[in-house]
């Protein structure tokens, strides 16, 4: 499955490809493309489409479209990284 992801302030998209549709996996293929490392990122979450603030599981990532398109941020806690997906 390809995901595409860029920065709020990046043009233009990238793609990632998930092996198997897990949030390990989503987490790994993030980390490689934004040279972060995998044991730093504490959690992964996403905002609805009604603006809520929704933790990504396995389930989540299973019914991921193909080619669905995110905003990153990434937040820094102290050398914990959180990943927003908008």
């Amino acid at each position: 499955m390809s995901i595409l992801l860029k920065r709020q302030d990046d043009p233009i998209y990238s793609a990632i490809f998930l092996e198997k549709l897990t949030v390990e996996d989503l987490k790994k293929k993030i980390a490689e493309r934004y040279n972060l490392e995998n044991s730093t990122i504490s959690s992964i979450c996403k905002i609805s489409k009604k603006g809520l603030t929704i933790r990504i599981d396995d389930s989540l990532v299973e019914h991921f479209e193909e080619e669905i398109d995110f905003i990153i941020e990434t937040t820094d806690n102290n050398g914990s990284i959180s990943i927003l997906l908008r």
